[in-house]
């Protein structure tokens, strides 16, 4: 199985230190504007977006920049395996060449290499990107079948409030959706105190905890037109 095969591969891949986290956190902008140069003077620009205003390519980027944070912060490999399939099937439903995503992960990898602070080693994030590269071909034949939409960071912030604020952190907070679909485990990282594939058993998990619940309170996170998360 591609898939299986995959997460296999990317389990060995390297564990990101918190000082590499940071560094690539703090540093974005700066990735994003110099890998949209990059791309912006690359001679086959046209070929690689399509009818696609050039504009498109800096929101592309900071989609990027957000998704790769929320995977090394994480360190959730398997995450990085079921997502980029949907990337490359999404932009490619835009009119985007998949040819297009070798050429903008080489255009992040000399990004990093010139953005990072040299005394932090990113040698481990670059492996991230040239595991993807080299599968990419692989990439392509799982977005033909695979979909998977993720928002972590808007969820793990939300949390982190309640969790802080004196009058809700005591409350519990479930998350799912698409992001946490097929690696439940993935809530544990979160802050949370549970994970349901849908509502109904959000709510069978609260009567399993017993006590009396105000469904009013209940809060939900929504991205975009669909639902990539919710708590």
């Amino acid at each position: 199985m591609l898939l299986g095969e995959l997460l296999a591969g990317c389990s060995k891949l390297p564990r990101i230190s918190s000082e590499a986290v940071e560094a690539y956190a703090v540093t974005t902008d700066r990735l994003i504007n110099h890998v949209t140069e990059q791309l912006e003077s690359h001679p086959n620009i046209r070929k690689l977006i399509g009818r696609n205003p050039l504009k498109l390519l800096h929101n592309n980027h900071r989609n990027h920049a957000a998704f790769i944070s929320a995977v090394l912060k994480t360190n959730s490999h398997e995450l990085l395996t079921r997502t980029i399939p949907w990337f490359y099937r999404s932009y490619h439903a835009k009119g985007i060449s998949y040819d297009y995503f070798p050429v903008e992960l080489v255009a992040w990898q000399i990004a990093i290499r010139e953005c990072l602070d040299s005394s932090i080693s990113n040698v481990d994030i670059l492996a991230v990107y040239t595991w993807i590269v080299q599968h990419h071909e692989q990439m392509i034949q799982l977005s033909l079948s695979v979909a998977t939409v993720f928002n972590l960071n808007g969820a793990r912030k939300i949390i982190e409030i309640i969790k802080k604020d004196q009058k809700t952190r005591d409350s519990k907070v479930i998350v799912g959706g698409y992001a946490f679909n097929g690696m439940p485990q993935l809530w544990e990282t979160m802050g949370a105190d549970g994970y349901a594939a849908e509502a109904g058993s959000a709510v069978l998990m609260l009567n399993d905890w017993g006590g009396q619940w105000d469904t009013h309170k209940y809060i939900s996170s929504a991205y975009g037109s669909s639902m990539n998360a919710w708590i």
